[in-house]
């Protein structure tokens, strides 16, 4: 596992696809959108039972363990990504743990990961949107993992 970027906003810009428009989305007053990248890939020989899903990350400021944002779906298209790759630099940056799909009629919607596929070529990459207090620096920041038996015994800092 890598984290391996991050990016923050106070206000994010994300395209609909169904309304054929960009909608603008601020934090709350006092907060800002943290998002951090994440790269997960497995080298044994069989697929995993679930990955470490995004609900099992958690970002620590320096006063508070926050949980992942539900405020933002995945399935929507942020543009502050456009043009911010992922770890292998293939493709834009698409929310961790999921599959995003169009289909016709202008419909979107994002598919949860189930397996983590053994090899490079199927890891999980993608952003991890958390909201924190808009004086955090990203210094203070560790990633955490509820990763089994070792429940925050591991952090990453995003700097």
């Amino acid at each position: 596992m890598t984290i391996y970027g991050y990016r923050e906003y106070k206000e994010i810009s994300w395209w609909s696809m169904s309304w054929g428009r960009i909608f603008k989305q601020s934090a709350p007053d006092g907060y800002k959108y943290l998002f951090v990248f994440a790269h997960v890939y497995s080298d044994e020989d069989s697929a995993k039972t679930w990955g470490i899903q995004p609900y099992n990350f958690f970002a620590f400021d320096g006063q508070a363990m926050r949980n992942r944002t539900e405020d933002l779906l995945p399935q929507i298209r942020l543009t502050e990504f456009d043009d911010v790759w992922d770890m292998r630099h293939v493709e834009n940056i698409k929310p961790y743990g999921y599959l995003r799909k169009h289909i016709n009629g202008g419909k979107e919607y994002a598919e949860e990961i189930g397996y983590l596929q053994p090899g490079e070529s199927n890891a999980w990459d993608g952003y991890i949107p958390f909201i924190v207090p808009v004086n955090t620096r990203p210094e203070d920041i560790r990633i955490y993992t509820n990763n089994g038996n070792i429940r925050y015994e591991t952090y990453w800092s995003i700097t």
